[in-house]
């Protein structure tokens, strides 16, 4: 969805959802500091400053489900300030020229030329300008850490995997809600086969034990890989930069106490992001 305009903001929350502004938005539920900050109600209770911007500019994600979120508050922050770059004739005064022209170049074009002559010798002139620097911007509120070849595909499976890794954890602790969760049913390959993360690595019942062996073990490298990737995904999102793979500094976020007080909280099994929520319910039928 690139430049999103301000016109056809409300009636884009649709297309939204097969976007990377709704990842952002599920990852940022998956967020424990996150979900901190909007359960005490004040941005400025936490002691990071991108997280409490974040916070002020994305407002409580868990009370809203993306379609009313977006109309809310995600078309807000996403959407163009300014118009995006774009041709436009000029009129004979030259007074409708733009402000800033140190990214342009004026041309005369002859209305008795063939399309395809024309095409030939604009781009030869826009071609030969040393001042020329192609790039995507934005204008908008918050931007996307990265607008090419992102793959909605990974965003997805690496979210279920790391929640269905998180409930594996919270049971082998004793959380309160996870009780009936048994832990050795989501080991690492465990979670692979289930999300069918890499169905080369899945043994078959003609496999040697070696071949078996190693099998297990690349999925259990794979589900790593992934583990990290959601790590680094869920950590840039509360601070401002998303879709980003690369783990940001830690930081910290809370006092000891406060701290203290999110792990039990927890435990306690408040902290239930609606992913997990779904997953749990179905191991716990299974």
């Amino acid at each position: 969805m690139p430049g999103l305009k301000d016109e056809d903001r409300r009636s884009s929350a649709d297309a939204a959802l097969n976007s990377a502004y709704y990842w952002w938005f599920e990852y940022l539920k998956l967020s424990k500091n996150y979900w901190w900050l909007c359960k005490e109600r004040n941005v400025h209770y936490a002691k990071s400053p991108k997280l409490i911007k974040v916070g002020e500019d994305f407002g409580d994600v868990f009370e809203l489900d993306f379609n009313d979120w977006w109309i809310k508050v995600g078309s807000e922050i996403f959407v163009e300030q300014l118009d995006l770059p774009a041709v436009k004739q000029l009129d004979s005064s030259l007074s409708n020229r733009s402000v800033i022209q140190s990214d342009k170049v004026i041309v005369e074009i002859p209305l008795n030329m063939t399309e395809q002559t024309i095409k030939k010798q604009v781009l030869e002139i826009v071609r030969n300008q040393v001042q020329r620097e192609i790039r995507r911007t934005t204008s908008a509120k918050r931007k996307l850490a990265k607008l090419k070849r992102i793959r909605l595909d990974v965003l997805e499976k690496a979210r279920d995997i790391w929640c269905l890794n998180q409930i594996g954890l919270l049971a082998s602790a004793g959380a309160k809600g996870f009780e009936n969760v048994n832990p050795a049913k989501l080991s690492l390959y465990k979670i692979g086969e289930r999300v069918k993360l890499v169905e080369s690595c899945m043994p078959k019942a003609t496999d040697s034990i070696e071949v078996a062996r190693k099998k297990r073990n690349g999925m259990k490298v794979a589900v790593k890989r992934m583990l990290l990737r959601a790590d680094a995904l869920i950590a840039n999102a509360e601070i401002g930069s998303f879709p980003d793979f690369k783990l940001p500094p830690s930081v910290q976020c809370w006092t000891d106490l406060q701290q203290q007080q999110l792990d039990d909280s927890v435990m306690n099994g408040e902290w239930q992001p609606d992913m997990i929520a779904k997953l749990l319910d179905g191991l716990t039928r299974d």
